[in-house]
């Protein structure tokens, strides 16, 4: 298993009182599992996200990621996780608006040192994506669905292993979304294993697995059902 889950608990404090955004959560996730977990907004998806690529800190239990428990990992280290094995695509984009498409794709690798040059890497992911005639525009040049595309090819630059996505098509119109779930189906046949988080459940195209979050606990879907 890449990735293992036990037990994992987040609570937040209200006041005096507390609540579990995540609780008693186990997941087992595969080298090349294709996972969509579905959701109400405020069931936990995004927390439980933030947990396993170590951006927040989980109350309890426990998180195996490649082998290590991930838990006792110093901020140095879960940056450096992070960046060389798992990739991530924030709600909204994250791009800088200062920097080209190109600059905002290549900016990761640089984050630490390494031999190489990633441009030729860059402009093959832009091509991947379906944006390489706008590699030298801006961000306020782009749409939506061009901004959530740099996402994509950014989060992919130092080739992990992990695809993380907090509702990568939230925003988009339907043809778009289609786009990008049929660009999730081909990074996944290259042999990244992807968790796509999505409210939407019509969603749920391609994959191989489904699970449901409801108020901080988490199932498999009796069945995954595949849509047009």
């Amino acid at each position: 298993m890449l990735l293992e889950i036990r037990k994992l608990r987040k609570e937040y404090r209200r006041g005096d009182a507390g609540f579990l955004a995540v609780n008693d959560v186990d997941i087992s996730v595969g080298e090349n599992d294709f996972i969509f977990i579905t959701g109400r907004s405020g069931s936990g998806k995004s927390t439980l996200l933030n947990l396993i690529a170590g951006l927040a800190r989980p109350s309890s239990g426990k998180i195996v990621f490649d082998g290590r428990d991930i838990g006792g990992a110093n901020e140095k280290e879960l940056a450096f996780l992070r960046n060389s094995q798992i990739g991530y695509i924030p709600q909204g984009h994250g791009i800088l608006f200062n920097f080209t498409v190109l600059d905002n794709v290549l900016l990761p690798f640089y984050f630490y040192s390494r031999e190489g040059d990633p441009k030729k890497r860059a402009l093959s992911l832009l091509e991947q994506t379906g944006i390489p005639h706008l590699v030298g525009s801006y961000p306020d040049q782009l749409s939506g669905g061009e901004l959530r595309r740099v996402s994509i090819a950014r989060s992919l630059i130092n080739s992990p292993c992990l695809l993380i996505a907090d509702e990568p098509t939230g925003d988009l119109d339907p043809q778009t979304t289609n786009d990008i779930l049929r660009m999730f189906e081909r990074i996944s046949a290259e042999g990244v294993t992807i968790i796509l988080v999505t409210h939407e459940v019509d969603t749920v195209s391609c994959g191989n697995r489904h699970l449901i979050m409801e108020e901080g606990f988490i199932r498999e879907a009796d069945c995954f059902q595949r849509y047009p």
